[in-house]
């Protein structure tokens, strides 16, 4: 019996042990500097989905900040605010713009003094990119 069974599930866990993070690449990043005295700073680049699957954007993260938000610019009364954005879903071959005053990446409470800053992506809980760039540096 328990032979049969796992003779049963072993093209499953094959199946399971070979699936692969979704692709999602990033291109023409820039970290600014933090604001002096604030220690925060944003993340302006171009986000892509080659594949051909949607991809949930659930969590972004760096250790090099203690904490890195999606944010978006909204015009309310002819005013700009930033609003946090929880997730962001990426249609397959779908390319998202991350620049100042629309998407981008708030990046809050330095920790040390990196020259480069690494932010970390994930969808639905599995990290499926890490990117470092130099802080500061126009790119």
């Amino acid at each position: 019996m328990a032979l049969r069974l796992l003779i049963l599930l072993t093209p499953l866990i094959l199946l399971a042990c070979d699936a692969q993070a979704p692709a999602l690449s990033v291109s023409e990043i820039r970290v600014t500097a933090p604001v002096p005295g604030s220690g925060i700073s944003a993340a302006y680049f171009s986000l892509r989905n080659p594949g051909d699957v949607p991809i949930r954007i659930s969590q972004v993260s760096s250790p090099h900040f203690a904490s890195v938000e999606i944010h978006e610019t909204v015009l309310e009364s002819g005013i700009a605010r930033m609003r946090r954005v929880d997730e962001l879903t990426l249609g397959a071959g779908e390319r998202i713009a991350f620049s100042p005053g629309g998407l981008h990446l708030m990046l809050a409470d330095l920790v040390g003094a990196p020259k480069s800053v690494t932010l970390e992506f994930y969808a639905d809980g599995m990290l499926i990119l890490a990117v470092t760039a130099p802080l500061g540096a126009e790119s």
